[in-house]
């Protein structure tokens, strides 16, 4: 019997699964916090778990072993990330208004807890104040392993885990080919939207000198799992290159019985090669690799920094008319055909020159002008947002 091409196939059943009829389709956001108190110290994660039972009540919060970790309310859930990040998963919506308005209501129920602790909520890529490495994780198993795996593959995990935060925002596809076209399309933006939506002053206390520090920092955490999804760029990519790759990623741990264990180097095609995965365990190992774009049963465009409301939400009208608007291929055929390592090349110089690095043989800059054209109002706010760090941009460029 061979169990792991069935594995594999019920990996894939799971993403055809996930496709929507062109009239049903939503949009996604995920936004992370920092809680930081008057002194500007970072709020403890007793002071954090404490705040949330306030707000959410008992019924609505979730824990493990008496550890509270997150909230679920109707309209969004609340997790606390490796170094009690606070983020907000907003379930999908079909207008971008929804999801705002729904964001609103979040920070007005927060808003009066927040101000009687002296907290409040700070938006950006990396921790403002705080030295990641300084910083203790929650009591949350998955962040153990998480961590003591990522002090053996490269140097940024670390930082990964603690220090940063980012503004992810999830489509739908329609079917395998339009999952295809929305995935690399993402993928060929990703030099160009981390670079819109920087918002990271400085890394660990100190001022930073380039551009894209997050997208910097996921370069050196993990290439088995992090950046370019391998041969995602080719004609023969599919729902089951994807479930290929992600079923021989290392799972780093598993969840047996009930019982959460680490598994090392072991992936799924080793760790289950004798039975059949269960759809809890897919969802899962999905959730163990992080790529610039992520598929699960939808898409997940992840390379965004935090961002303060105004422009999480017109990043997320971006996404909703770049993805949504009809024009995919013709953004696709103005951005070329461009291969993993041209991709990964357009990173290190927007890294390095910001717009005016080279993406694809354009400049960073040239690529915001065009897309303007098919999402004017977004473009115009975030764009105006980066005019104002022109001053910090220029003394980096000197």
């Amino acid at each position: 019997m061979d169990l792991a091409g069935m594995n594999i196939r019920k990996i894939t059943d799971y993403f055809r699964a996930g496709c929507k009829e062109d009239y049903n389709r939503r949009i996604g956001v995920e936004i992370e916090h920092f809680v930081i108190k008057e002194d500007n110290t970072n709020a403890t994660y007793e002071e954090i778990a404490e705040l949330l039972e306030a707000v959410f009540g008992n019924e609505q919060c979730e824990y493990e072993q008496r550890s509270l970790l997150g909230c679920v309310t109707m309209e969004y859930a609340i997790s606390l990330e490796p170094a009690a990040q606070l983020e907000i998963s907003i379930f999908p919506r079909k207008t971008v208004q929804e999801l705002e308005q729904i964001y609103e209501g979040f920070l007005k129920r927060m808003e009066s807890y927040l101000g009687l602790r002296h907290m409040r909520l700070e938006t950006c890529g990396y921790q403002p104040y705080a030295k990641a490495a300084e910083l203790p994780l929650i009591p949350k198993r998955r962040y153990e392993y998480m961590d003591a795996y990522f002090k053996h593959t490269e140097t940024m995990g670390i930082r990964m885990m603690r220090g940063s935060a980012s503004t992810q925002v999830s489509i739908d596809y329609l079917n395998e080919q339009d999952f295809v076209k929305k995935f690399q399309l993402a993928q060929m933006l990703s030099p160009v939207l981390a670079l819109l939506t920087e918002n990271t002053a400085v890394i660990d206390g100190i001022p930073v000198k380039k551009h894209i520090p997050r997208t910097e920092i996921w370069n050196h955490v993990d290439k088995k799992r992090c950046g370019i999804v391998p041969g995602s760029m080719s004609e023969e990519f599919s729902f089951y290159t994807y479930a290929e790759y992600v079923y021989h990623v290392p799972l780093i741990f598993a969840r047996d019985h009930g019982i959460i264990m680490p598994t090392g180097e072991w992936s799924a095609a080793e760790y289950y090669r004798g039975r059949l995965m269960t759809e809890e365990e897919i969802e899962h190992m999905l959730s163990m690799v992080f790529p610039d774009v992520r598929l699960k049963n939808y898409i997940e465009i992840r390379m965004a920094d935090s961002l303060p409301k105004e422009e999480a939400f017109a990043y997320t009208a971006l996404i909703r008319d770049i993805f949504y608007g009809g024009n995919i291929s013709k953004i696709r055929r103005y951005l070329g055909n461009p291969t993993e390592e041209e991709i990964a090349q357009a990173k290190e110089s927007v890294i390095s020159y910001g717009e005016d690095g080279m993406v694809y043989g354009r400049k960073a800059g040239e690529i915001f002008a065009y897309l303007q054209q098919f999402s004017k109002e977004p473009m115009q706010k975030l764009l105006e947002k980066r005019r104002h760090q022109n001053e910090r941009d220029n003394q980096i460029d000197e």
